[in-house]
């Protein structure tokens, strides 16, 4: 074909006869621009197809990280909601001046001691941002959502930050004054069965009431993001 278009090209050259010349160089151009467009298209829907995959892998990765941190954030949210009700037993024990259940009043204190420590499985959103991996996801308000999850930690990170704060500093040394660690025994019922003591449940009680709603929060907020990746998943099948 290459060397058919060659000998025309040459006969029209040795002819001179110049519009039909210029007629076929303007259509071998024509020809040639089509040539680049076809490869650019294919090209681009190859591009596209690859970006369409690593956009799936993603879309796969950050739903399996998502899912691990709602199973930690679940175990944390019960394990929450036992110490609240054991804080709230040892409030109206205290505030019931019951001190023939001081054996149980002590045990209770020693829950004071033991805070939360939620660690989530990964980053994900940070992780996407500085790798420049986020310009892969091309759903916004996946990305909307992200970072809607990634505030959600931080709040509480800061939640598990201050009530380890609150224990190291006052509650921590103030159990060690009123309760036999080892024997699990109240060593003075003077100050255990006052209202500052009381006062320390209450104050652990809001921390984790606080705890509680957000991770409960950020479970709904993965339960609804899993559910639109899932949705972009669907869209490749």
């Amino acid at each position: 074909m290459l060397s058919k278009l060659k000998k025309i090209k040459f006969s029209l050259l040795n002819e001179r006869n110049i519009s039909k010349y210029l007629m076929y160089a303007i259509g071998e151009i024509i020809l040639i621009v089509i040539g680049i467009l076809v490869a650019l298209h294919f090209n681009n829907m190859n591009i596209s197809r690859q970006s369409n995959e690593v956009e799936r892998q993603y879309y796969q990765a950050i739903k399996a990280q998502l899912a691990e941190d709602r199973a930690i954030l679940k175990e944390e949210a019960a394990d929450a909601a036992d110490r609240k009700k054991a804080f709230i037993s040892g409030k109206n024990i205290i505030n019931g001046n019951s001190r023939d259940r001081s054996d149980e009043l002590a045990g209770v204190l020693l829950r004071l001691i033991d805070y939360g420590d939620f660690r989530r499985s990964s980053n994900v959103y940070q992780t996407l941002v500085s790798s420049g991996e986020i310009k892969y996801i091309k759903n916004n308000k996946i990305i909307d959502d992200l970072q809607e999850i990634e505030r959600a930690y931080e709040i509480i990170e800061r939640l598990e930050q201050t009530q380890a704060n609150v224990v190291m500093t006052h509650t921590a040394p103030a159990i060690l004054q009123i309760t036999d660690i080892e024997n699990v025994k109240i060593i003075n019922q003077d100050i255990a069965f006052t209202k500052i003591t009381s006062n320390r449940f209450v104050i652990a009680i809001k921390l984790v009431d606080e705890k509680i709603h957000e991770f409960n929060d950020v479970v709904m907020r993965i339960d609804g993001l899993s559910e639109k990746i899932s949705i972009e998943l669907d869209k490749d099948k």
